[in-house]
């Protein structure tokens, strides 16, 4: 099984939330800039 997963950068609060059955939404507090969003989520 996969899920996708999409992550909004420079959100006000970190959370995560359900979509729909295999996909979530990440947001992150952190900018898009060098790639600190992504490293947020792992």
């Amino acid at each position: 099984m996969y899920v996708k997963v999409k992550v909004t950068p420079k959100a006000k609060t970190e959370s995560i939330k359900k979509l729909k059955v295999d996909t979530l939404a990440v947001l992150v507090r952190e900018p898009a800039e060098n790639n600190l969003a992504n490293n947020r989520v792992k």
